[in-house]
């Protein structure tokens, strides 16, 4: 065997990092989201409208009628589209902040939850014809909600990250 070929990497250190980030960012995402749709079916509960509102409302973004009673196809649909844009959302994350320290991972969480909210809340909703999300922007609820979701997934992403570089 030559000594050139002794040199070669076996595997590619860069690309294992951004496959790791994307895994982490998906599994965290969707921590993070189950625990933010838990928390808001439970306010919804106290709130009123019910405890299955949440999902229903999400599902509105796709044609579903908003209703008032458990709809099975709208609520499936719902934790559906939840769920894959909290694991998308993690996905981003993870990418573009994965390098942090622990100490800054909840802070800057936080802040990518609240620009979550108004980018949806604020943005799309004003500009969407679902009035299930015209009807929440600006509810105090869904604003802490988008920033707990936000604290969990930095806290989440960066510790998962960090145990994977020390492994």
């Amino acid at each position: 065997m030559s000594h050139a070929t002794a040199n070669v990497p076996t595997h590619d250190h860069q690309s294992t990092n951004v496959v790791n980030r994307l895994i982490t960012g998906a599994i965290a995402g969707v921590v993070s989201g189950a625990i933010f749709a838990m928390a808001a079916m439970i306010y919804a509960v106290i709130a009123g409208p019910g405890f299955w509102a949440p999902l229903r409302m999400i599902a509105t973004t796709l044609g579903f009628d908003m209703g008032t009673d458990f709809a099975f196809g709208a609520v499936i649909v719902g934790l559906i589209l939840h769920m894959m844009l909290s694991a998308m959302y993690g996905v981003g994350f993870a990418v573009i902040f994965g390098g942090l320290r622990r100490g800054s991972a909840a802070l800057v969480g936080g802040g990518f939850g609240l620009a979550l909210y108004i980018v949806n809340f604020e943005g799309f909703a004003h500009l969407s014809r679902f009035s299930a999300f015209r009807m929440m922007a600006g509810n105090w609820f869904e604003i802490v909600d988008h920033i707990m979701f936000g604290m969990i997934l930095g806290a989440l992403v960066v510790g998962m990250l960090s145990r994977s570089r020390r492994i």
